[in-house]
């Protein structure tokens, strides 16, 4: 009996001990769980928020003075190797990876951030101020998540604002230089009032450039198909997802013809992806965004087939590294000759010429309605009146307002000083690009 009565007392207290050891841990880890909402935990959280927002914003831009080095280190090295790993993964999607994971992580933000500041509204006496803690806590984590996200941005694409320039990759330096050369004197006799013939040489070429454009444009709209209402249409006969899917192909086929030619060019090509909520794109203004998460070319689907290759062509390009918008532009038209698509060679050869005509309206508005009426075709006039009124459609929107503002923002802090104009400077590109044709 003592034996068993000894063997008794030894297992109790073992089982005290543990119950007490597991009290210890319990204890612990609501200490460490309750510290975590102290203002002393904050305020120690808060120096990685300001490095991480500092990093974000200025690190990049020191790049800005060493494009040759980033070029061979980066472009060339390091992003081909991200955006194929990302891109062949999000591939094996049908859909957007992008628009998913943009609304599942806004969603996940949104509620959590409803429901802190719930607690903090709605919590009685006894835990408000600990509430209060966690609502700041959850702030600073958004903080903290946001600073993370803008860092992996740049690492995982937006370095490409600060490689060599285009027109240097593609052998259009010479050319480029002389154009600006006659742009400057433009600028100079209009602002000093001299009327020199050389002040006249920058407003020939991009008449020029304007008009060899328009020609070929009229020739491929004469091969496409129109609507009801003479208006091209890109839609195939059976149904509108193998529209798309044959837009989004064709773009695919010349960027790969291109990359058999210029390694610049030579990684997988991946299908652009339509957004489901195109829509919302319409109301923010955008005509497609290049998500660098997932290395996903996307398009705003629901704008007319007139810029819709165009802008499938035109975020590809993003892929492919080209980050400024008007390098990206030009590329789009660049691509397009490696095409025997008409419907694409058309649709990006309206945007470079739109482009340039709103470059010739500024600089001489009796010569831009010359070229436009010896030029245009009516096939043409009448798909920049269906695209016209689509735009206008959405041209009060208040979103599409705010998120000029905040894209004209990252523009010119990514050293594209005309912000939300750049796109337009892809005038200067075509001309170059026309004077070494």
């Amino acid at each position: 009996m003592d034996k068993k009565h000894r063997n008794s007392e030894e297992t109790y207290e073992k089982s005290v001990e543990r119950h007490e050891r597991q009290k210890m841990r319990r204890d612990r880890r609501r200490k460490k769980h309750e510290n975590k909402y102290t203002a002393r935990h904050q305020l120690l959280r808060l120096p990685i928020l300001v490095l991480l927002a500092a990093a974000g914003m200025f690190a990049p831009k020191l790049l800005s003075s060493c494009p040759q080095q980033t070029e061979r280190i980066y472009s060339r090295a390091i992003y081909p190797v991200i955006s194929r790993v990302l891109g062949a993964a999000s591939s094996i999607f049908p859909f957007s990876v992008a628009e998913v994971l943009i609304i599942s992580v806004a969603t996940l933000l949104a509620v959590t951030l409803v429901v802190r500041l719930f607690k903090l509204v709605f919590s009685k006496l006894l835990k408000r101020k600990h509430n209060r803690m966690r609502f700041y806590s959850c702030l600073i984590s958004l903080g903290m998540f946001a600073g993370a996200m803008l860092n992996l941005f740049y690492a995982l694409w937006g370095i490409n604002h600060y490689r060599m320039p285009a027109a240097s990759l593609l052998g259009l330096s010479d050319e480029l230089e002389r154009v600006n050369s006659a742009k400057s004197e433009f600028i100079a006799a209009a602002e000093t009032g001299d009327n020199r013939a050389s002040s006249d040489i920058y407003t020939e070429m991009l008449a020029s450039t304007c008009e060899k454009i328009a020609a070929a444009a009229a020739e491929n709209r004469s091969r496409l198909r129109e609507d009801e209402n003479g208006v091209f249409i890109a839609d195939d006969k059976n149904s509108e997802n193998s529209a798309l899917s044959a837009v989004f192909k064709s773009v695919q086929t010349a960027y790969s013809a291109l990359g058999s030619q210029n390694e610049l060019f030579g990684n997988p090509v991946f299908s652009a992806k339509s957004v489901h909520f195109s829509n919302m794109l319409s109301r923010l203004d955008i005509s497609g965004i290049y998500i660098p998460y997932t290395a996903e070319a996307n398009v705003n689907t629901e704008q007319p087939a007139l810029l819709l290759f165009a802008s499938a062509a035109h975020e590809t390009a993003h892929y492919f590294g080209f980050a400024r918008e008007d390098e990206a532009n030009f590329i789009a038209y660049y691509v397009s000759g490696f095409s025997n698509d008409p419907a694409l060679r058309y649709s990006c050869e309206m945007l470079a010429l739109m482009q340039c005509m709103n470059r010739l309206a500024s600089v001489d508005e009796k010569l831009f309605y010359s070229v436009r009426e010896r030029f245009f075709t009516p096939a043409m006039i009448r798909d920049l009146a269906d695209y016209s009124r689509w735009t206008e459609q959405y041209k009060n929107d208040p979103l599409g307002s705010a998120n000029n503002k905040i894209n004209d923002a990252y523009l010119k802090h990514n050293g594209q000083t005309a912000g939300v104009n750049s796109y337009n400077d892809v005038a200067e590109l075509l001309i170059a690009f026309e004077m070494r044709k």
